[in-house]
C-alpha cells in the first residue's frame, strides 16, 4: 500500500519516504503558492498542506496514459528517472473496497488564477462520489486519505513516453 505523509511542511524538493513496499519519492510542491489560492473553511496554508500531504493521488487516464493534467505533470519531471504506477481504475477501486475515494476537479497542488481570481481551496476541494458535482470526465484527481492499496495487476512504467498536451 502507498501511504501519504501527513505533515504541514511545504516540500520545496522531493522527499524520500520508506514504505512497506520500498522507497518512494514524494514530489516537490513547488507550484503550490499561498498567494495563488483563496483558502476557505478557515484553513491556513499549513492546514491545506496537511490536507494534501495526508493523501495518495492518482491521475485518471486510459490505455494511452493519463489525462492532460497528468501528462503535463510528468513532462515537468521528464529529465528525472521516475517511474509511475499504472493500474486499471476498476482494479484500484476493488483493491480499496470499503475505503472512501474522493475526487477533485482540478490539480489541487498547482493553483492558478482564472479570470483574475484565485481558485478556492479548502476542505471542499475533495469530494466523495455522491457529493461530486460533475461527471467522470470532470475528475482530475482521485485520492484516498492515508493510504491506498495497489491492485495485483498494477504495473510500473516510464512516463517519458507520454507527451505534454
Amino acid at each position: 500500500a502507498l501511504a501519504g505523509k501527513a505533515t504541514d511542511e511545504h516540500r520545496s524538493g522531493p522527499v524520500l519516504v520508506d514504505v512497506k513496499s520500498g522507497l518512494v519519492h514524494l514530489r516537490d510542491q513547488a507550484p503550490l503558492h499561498p498567494s495563488n489560492m483563496d483558502l476557505r473553511d478557515g484553513m491556513s496554508f499549513p492546514d491545506y498542506i496537511r490536507l494534501l500531504n495526508d493523501r495518495v493521488f492518482f491521475w485518471p487516464g486510459d490505455e494511452r496514459g493519463p489525462i492532460p493534467s497528468g501528462r503535463n505533470h510528468f513532462a515537468r519531471y521528464r529529465e528525472e528517472a521516475c517511474q509511475v504506477i499504472v493500474c486499471p481504475t476498476e482494479s484500484l477501486f476493488r483493491a480499496n473496497d470499503g475505503r472512501r475515494a474522493e475526487f477533485c476537479r482540478f490539480n489541487s497542488g498547482a493553483p492558478r488564477f482564472s479570470g483574475g481570481k484565485a481558485p478556492p481551496r479548502g476542505r471542499q476541494t475533495f469530494r466523495r462520489a455522491f457529493e461530486f458535482d460533475g461527471t467522470a470526465s470532470d475528475v482530475i484527481e482521485v485520492t484516498w486519505t492515508d493510504a491506498a492499496k495497489l491492485p495485483a495487476d498494477m504495473r510500473v512504467v516510464d512516463p517519458r513516453r507520454w507527451r505534454a498536451e
